[in-house]
């Protein structure tokens, strides 16, 4: 194989992952999935898409910006940018992978983390989190639920009620279930469920229900709330995996600076 074959093929494939990553995020789009990790991933996904087909060109303002006064320092401070945020997000993703593994067979109460509803269905990440619980609490008995979530922009009824129905429709015992219907935001979640724990005399050790990437955030903040908080994840889709992935890690960001 000639020489001048090799980074060839390397930027073809560099090519063909960052356009199927392009594609990744912008599949949820059709579900009308939009937030920032997408709007992030795909703008991030193209232009590096675009540096590997436009190499040469990539090099000739790169020998451009070089001969330019201060040029080598703003190469220099960009790469030390870029390699900061490399380094960032696989720290990041190291602890939501220890984060989502953080579970226990200690007795808890098992709190499902709110999530999107569609009119007064679950959506499809909140099913899946409904999923796990009720599969928890069949083969736990004795575990009592509080279902966090109150109502969203253009739904119908609150996120703990449409998890209440589901579960009951599954056949959960209503005495089984609390309904916290305030929350719009992970921290309300747990503050005010941390209130009904206290006012019911339940379990202070919480298993948190919400999707892999998410757990890592959410005992962490159940940390600060004073409770501990262990892992009950629940499998993405496929297909919005990376796109929460990507905005998990802002989201991380916020939660560290605030």
């Amino acid at each position: 194989m000639k020489k001048g074959i090799v980074p060839i093929i390397f930027r073809i494939i560099g090519i063909l992952m960052f356009a199927a990553a392009a594609i990744a995020f912008v599949l949820p789009m059709t579900a009308n999935v939009i937030n920032l990790g997408n709007l992030v991933g795909l703008s991030l996904s193209l232009l590096l898409m675009a540096i590997l087909i436009f190499w040469k060109t990539t090099c000739r303002w790169i020998c451009v910006i070089r001969q330019k006064k201060g040029g080598r320092i703003f190469l220099i401070v960009v790469t030390v940018l870029c390699a900061i945020v490399l380094v960032t997000a696989l720290v990041l993703t190291a602890l939501m992978i220890v984060g989502a593994h953080k579970t226990t067979d200690k007795d808890t109460t098992v709190v499902v983390l709110g999530c999107a509803v569609n009119g007064d269905q679950p959506s499809r990440m909140l099913r899946a989190r409904l999923d796990e619980a009720y599969a928890y609490l069949t083969e736990h008995p004795q575990a009592v639920a509080v279902l966090t979530g109150g109502l969203g922009t253009g739904d119908t009824i609150t996120e703990s009620e449409c998890m209440y129905r589901y579960l009951t429709e599954k056949g959960i015992s209503p005495d089984r279930l609390y309904k916290e219907e305030r929350s719009t935001t992970t921290q309300e979640n747990l503050l005010y469920t941390k209130e009904i724990v206290q006012e019911k005399g339940l379990c202070a050790d919480l298993l948190l229900v919400t999707n892999e990437f998410h757990e890592y955030r959410a005992i962490r903040i159940a940390k600060k709330l004073g409770m501990q908080a262990y892992a009950l994840p629940a499998k993405s889709a496929p297909m919005l995996l990376l796109t929460y992935y990507v905005r998990e890690l802002f989201a991380i960001l916020y939660e560290w600076a605030s």
